[in-house]
C-alpha cells in the first residue's frame, strides 16, 4: 500500500509509515496519482481502444475512470455549445451560400459579409440561449451512452443470463470518452474551417460512435450471434428516445430565441 501523506510505498501490514511516521492503517486505497502514467493509459485508449478493453490495460481504478468520465461528460457539451455560439455565423453563411448557389444569385462580397457577421454576432450575443443549448447537448450525450450501456447490461444479465462485469462497462465508457474528446478537437477545427466540413465530420463521428461501441462490447460478449441483433434494436430504441428529446427541446429553444429577439428589437 501507499502512505496517504508522503506517497511512499510501504508493506501492507505496516501501521505507520517508516518515512514520515504517518498512521497508515486502513489507507491501502490511498494511491498517489501518477500524471505520466495516466497519460499513457489515455494514449493507449485513444490509439488501441479495442485492445485496451479486451486486455484490461488500465492501471487506474474504476473510481478514477468514473471521475474522468464525469468531467468529460460535463465539458464536451459545454465546449460544443460555446463553439456553436462563436461560429454559428459560419453555419448560417454556409446554408445561405448553398441557397444562393442554387438560386443563381451572386454571393456576398467581402464587405457585405463582414458587415453581416458583425451584426449577426451582436444579435447572437443577446439572444443565444446558452443554458438551454448546453442542457440539450448534455441530455442528448447522457441519453445516448447511459441508455445503450444500461439496456445492454440489463438484457444480458437478466434475459440472456450472461454476466457483464461492471468494471468492463466503465472501461468501455472511459475509452469512448477519451475518443469523444479527440473527435471534439477535430470537429472544432472543422467548424473553424466551415459549416459544410463541420457537418461532414459530425455525421462521420456519429457513425464512428455506433461502430466503436459495437466493437468494444463485442470484445466482452460471448453470445456474439445474439449481440448484433440486441445492439441494433437497442440503438434504434435509444436514438428514437434521443430524437424525441432533441425535438422537444429544440422547439423550446426556438421559442426562447424568438422571445429574446422580440426583447432585443423592442
Amino acid at each position: 500500500m501507499f502512505c496517504s501523506k508522503c506517497g511512499k510505498e510501504i508493506p501492507n501490514e505496516s501501521v505507520f509509515c517508516p518515512e514520515c511516521g504517518n498512521k497508515c492503517k486502513g489507507s491501502s486505497k490511498s494511491i498517489p496519482i501518477d500524471v505520466n502514467e495516466h497519460k499513457g493509459y489515455i494514449i493507449k485508449s485513444l490509439c488501441h481502444p479495442i485492445t485496451s478493453v479486451k486486455e484490461h490495460v488500465f492501471g487506474v481504478s474504476s473510481k478514477i475512470q468514473l471521475i474522468y468520465i464525469a468531467i468529460i461528460t460535463l465539458i464536451i457539451p459545454l465546449v460544443k455549445t460555446l463553439l456553436f455560439k462563436a461560429f454559428s455565423f459560419n453555419l448560417v453563411k454556409s446554408v445561405v451560400g448553398i441557397i444562393l448557389e442554387f438560386s443563381n444569385v451572386n454571393t456576398w462580397d467581402f464587405n457585405n459579409m463582414i458587415k453581416a457577421k458583425s451584426q449577426f454576432d451582436m444579435i447572437m450575443e443577446n439572444v443565444f440561449p446558452t443554458g438551454n443549448i448546453y442542457f440539450l447537448n448534455l441530455g442528448s450525450y447522457i441519453i445516448n451512452y447511459a441508455l445503450i450501456l444500461g439496456i445492454i447490461y440489463i438484457i444480458f444479465k437478466f434475459l440472456v443470463k450472461e454476466d457483464i462485469n461492471k468494471d468492463s462497462l466503465v472501461n468501455i465508457m472511459f475509452v469512448v470518452s477519451i475518443i469523444n474528446v479527440f473527435i471534439l478537437i477535430i470537429s472544432s477545427i472543422a467548424l473553424v474551417l466551415g459549416g459544410a466540413i463541420w457537418m461532414i465530420v459530425s455525421i462521420f463521428s456519429s457513425i464512428l460512435s455506433v461502430v466503436l461501441l459495437y466493437a468494444l462490447f463485442n470484445t466482452l460478449i460471448k453470445s456474439k450471434n445474439k449481440f448484433i441483433y440486441i445492439y441494433s434494436l437497442t440503438c434504434m430504441v435509444v436514438y428514437s428516445i434521443n430524437a424525441w428529446f432533441v425535438f422537444n427541446n429544440v422547439s423550446s429553444i426556438i421559442y426562447q430565441i424568438y422571445y429574446n429577439l422580440e426583447r432585443y428589437f423592442i
